[in-house]
């Protein structure tokens, strides 16, 4: 099961349909086919009282519809002069199963027709291949529909700041992204200006390694020469002279208060007491 249902132009209760001679009609059949059915052709060839011609479709998958693909096809036809003559439309529309729809319609070039809207216009940005960078979308050749909005960033590499843009060949300023509406074709180019690279980055000194200081032992301190000076011989024990004889009568009182000084002795009589004091040695 491939091709289900085409909505033919003009559909079938509209057989007769009149239209105005020598007017431009655009066309368009609408498909729907199984998921496994894609259309790959559609052509329409139209006949009458001597005139033939063959037109291909432009086929376009317009997305699905209760899991059935929908196809559009589209044609234009610049209808005869000739007024007062049916012509048969003869629609065949094929997918990449072989199967093969194929339906016949008739209008008559008469009376008033209300054609389909032209193809909407398409105007043409140029994006020129910049030096010194790149652009998003890159530099190439794009399709615009009239009066849509054309947005383009700028890229500088490295080494290089943006400029300025310029559209048709004039300076149209700074602004990054860019964005103007397409109303004829353009043509764009970024202009980037080269930064020299400055000079590299000076590393921090390396800190100095640590400085290990070594500190002797101490020496060992000899103690200087302690000179023995021989102390003098000591005096030898001096024998104290023997006392004098004392009187052995009482002193007498007369005596009381006497004092002695002999060449070695002091006798001093006090009384009834006798002090005896001897001269130290010189």
């Amino acid at each position: 099961m491939g091709i289900l249902r085409v909505t033919w132009w003009p559909p079938p209760e509209w057989a007769g349909y009149k239209f105005t001679p020598g007017e431009r009609i655009g066309i368009t059949i609408t498909i729907e086919s199984a998921a496994n059915s894609l259309i790959t052709k559609a052509t329409l060839k139209i006949v009458g009282n001597g005139y033939s011609i063959e037109l291909p479709m432009k086929v376009d998958f317009a997305g699905f519809k209760d899991s059935l693909r929908v196809y559009s096809a589209f044609t234009y036809w610049n209808t005869p002069s000739s007024p007062g003559v049916t012509y048969f439309l003869n629609y065949e529309v094929t997918d990449n199963l072989g199967e093969v729809a194929k339906q016949t319609t008739q209008i008559t070039a008469s009376g008033v027709y209300a054609p389909l809207p032209p193809a909407p216009t398409e105007y043409i940005l140029t994006i020129t291949p910049p030096l010194g960078g790149t652009t998003d979308p890159t530099p190439a050749q794009y399709k615009y529909a009239e009066g849509s909005l054309a947005s383009i960033r700028a890229i500088p590499q490295e080494n290089y700041i943006f400029d300025h843009w310029n559209l048709d060949g004039a300076n149209v300023g700074t602004t990054n992204p860019i964005s103007f509406n397409m109303n004829t074709n353009h043509t764009l180019e970024a202009l980037f200006t080269y930064l020299p690279p400055g000079p590299p980055p000076v590393a921090p000194p390396a800190p100095a390694p640590e400085e290990v200081i070594t500190v002797p032992p101490p020496e060992a301190i000899t103690p200087p020469a302690v000179e023995v000076i021989p102390s003098a011989p000591l005096p030898s024990a001096i024998t104290p002279p023997p006392p004098p004889q004392m009187p052995s009568a009482p002193i007498a009182p007369e005596t009381a208060g006497l004092i002695v000084l002999g060449a070695v002795a002091l006798v001093v009589i006090v009384g009834a007491t006798i002090w005896y004091f001897t001269k130290p040695p010189s």
